[in-house]
């Protein structure tokens, strides 16, 4: 009897913890994926905010996490890049992706250890600097090309 009430305690006060150790899935429904970072510039800094990208049939929005402001909305009709690279801070192809790079990215990345998966889109007048998880980016990037009709470019890590 004292074993059956002993496991059942153990269990009780176990559980929740395990539950809560568990990682967020990447996917919370339909095109809606978790574990997304944007690069947003303050003034001569930048930080990484947490957030969730959303892909609708008409563009690709970027939610705050908490709250589920919008922060970004980008019309799959006005973007004219996606690129995605692996390295320690987001490539860019194009020069004028280069120099709002320099402007949104370089204090924030500058001490990053280890590389990241990157997803750098631009549209007119509108950019989006991505921080995609280890976990999510092989979903993320096909369902980006799919609804957007945009094929993302890889761009290499210079060494």
């Amino acid at each position: 009897m004292y074993r059956i009430l002993s496991a059942v305690l153990i269990v009780t006060l176990i559980a929740p913890t395990v539950a809560r150790a568990q990682p967020q899935p990447a996917l919370i429904g339909g095109d809606h994926f978790l574990n997304v970072k944007l690069m947003v510039s303050t003034g001569d800094k930048a930080e990484a905010t947490d957030a969730v990208l959303v892909l609708t049939p008409d563009a690709m929005i970027v939610q705050a996490k908490k709250g589920r402001a919008t922060l970004k909305t980008l019309p799959y009709a006005s973007l004219k890049s996606a690129e995605y690279s692996y390295s320690k801070s987001p490539r860019w192809k194009s020069a004028i992706g280069l120099s709002i790079l320099c402007i949104v990215c370089g204090v924030a990345t500058a001490f990053m250890k280890g590389k990241k998966h990157w997803l750098a889109v631009t549209g007119d007048g509108e950019y989006a600097v991505l921080q995609l998880d280890k976990g999510n980016y092989k979903v993320i990037l096909p369902a980006f090309e799919a609804k957007s009709g945009r094929k993302i470019e890889t761009l290499a890590d210079d060494k």
